[in-house]
């Protein structure tokens, strides 16, 4: 009964590490996602003016 326990509480904290680690990747992500946005919002605005400017020059 002992040993069961130990295991089990063994395996719980096994999963509670690795419940923290995803919840780690998933907030690196979700701030890897944001980053994203920004830089491809960015990257259209840019388009956009190289396109006004394309039609400047010409």
């Amino acid at each position: 009964m002992q040993e069961k326990l130990h295991e089990l509480q063994s395996k719980l904290s096994l999963e509670e590490k690795e419940k923290s680690e995803l919840q780690s990747r998933l907030s690196k992500v979700s701030s890897l996602e944001s980053e994203n946005a920004k830089l491809v919002s960015e990257l259209s605005s840019l388009k956009a003016t190289n396109r006004t400017m394309g039609r400047t020059d010409s």
